[in-house]
């Protein structure tokens, strides 16, 4: 598997370093530099609705309907709303739709049944375990979630205040999540096959597999901002809104470390001119198998006139 990063930029044109690499098996990762209107360029996410003002804090596109959903967190206590946009490879896309504020959905992740009005996220403040529970509901434009159903991942020996941050994978065979437990990062695969997400039950004893991440892939400075995956590897994606280079790792689904990637700079120095705060801070991971590409989200400038931004990185599977 060859990884190719393009990263093409709408306000600048700059030099991105190369990223680090360690334990590449099987893939290739380059830093790649291209004037703006070749190649593919990258996109900005214009929001509507609650949470139009507010940060990203999850991406999943579905790949039959070619429609991205984008998960923001509104209010106090915290309520979270969705976008959702058609999604086309051009520098604006604006959503085309949203769904009202609910405290039943959580802060972060979201995750598409393809070709179905049915998303997935992590569970609200609403639910007293929320670390513990995945919510299924279906998005209806301009309404509140509905046929909403909490469905429990992680048994009582995992933190209750985690954030399971779920994807499902590009070809919808698989539900990817995070816990934690006795202060370890853990991932766990389910087989959407085999395991079905369509009542409100306890699906924790189903896993397929789960492995722990290395403590140093997520810490105080890395925080886990997304999971994703395209059915053959989980990419988790991790770094905080400092001025700190972002991490991706790339796992099988048993767990086997494939690469694992240090030193990702994918629109630090454009964040440097948006605003005063300087914000770069990762919050979104999804696959586009049609195109066999990763899309990184970007969140940059001030509290309430953040911009979101996508990149583009090239699979090449061969």
């Amino acid at each position: 598997m060859k990884i190719y990063y393009k990263a093409l930029f709408l306000l600048l044109s700059f030099s991105i370093p190369a990223f680090s690499e360690s334990n590449k098996p099987y893939a290739l990762l380059e830093s790649v530099n291209e004037n703006e209107g070749t190649g593919i360029s990258s996109s900005y996410l214009i929001r509507k609705g609650a949470g139009k003002k507010s940060i990203i804090q999850g991406l999943a596109l579905d790949n039959k309907s070619r429609k991205i959903y984008a998960l923001t967190t509104v209010g106090n206590p915290p309520m979270s709303t969705v976008n959702v946009f058609g999604y086309e490879a051009k520098k604006i896309i604006v959503a085309n739709g949203f769904s009202l504020p609910s405290e039943l959905l959580g802060h972060q992740g979201i995750a598409v049944e393809p070709g179905s009005p049915y998303l997935i996220t992590s569970a609200g403040v609403k639910y007293d375990q929320y670390g513990l529970y995945i919510v299924r509901f279906k998005f209806s434009n301009n309404s509140l979630p509905s046929d909403i159903k909490a469905i429990r991942v992680f048994d009582d020996s995992f933190s209750e205040k985690s954030i399971t941050s779920p994807a499902i994978s590009s070809d919808g065979k698989y539900l990817v999540v995070y816990g934690r437990k006795n202060n370890e990062n853990i991932i766990r695969v389910f087989n959407l096959n085999k395991t079905k997400l369509t009542t409100s039950k306890d699906i924790s004893n189903e896993n397929i597999s789960q492995w722990k991440l290395p403590l140093n892939f997520i810490d105080k400075d890395y925080p886990l901002q997304a999971l994703a995956s395209d059915g053959k590897f989980v990419y988790i994606l991790s770094g905080g809104a400092n001025k700190l280079k972002k991490r991706i790792g790339i796992y099988t689904l048993d767990g086997s470390n494939v690469e694992n990637y240090y030193d990702i700079s994918l629109g630090k120095n454009e964040s440097e001119s948006i605003g005063e705060e300087g914000r770069w801070e990762p919050e979104g991971l999804t696959v586009d198998s049609e195109r066999n590409e990763i899309l990184i989200m970007f969140a940059m400038g001030d509290k309430g006139k953040r911009i979101v931004k996508l990149f583009r990185a090239k699979i090449d599977y061969n």
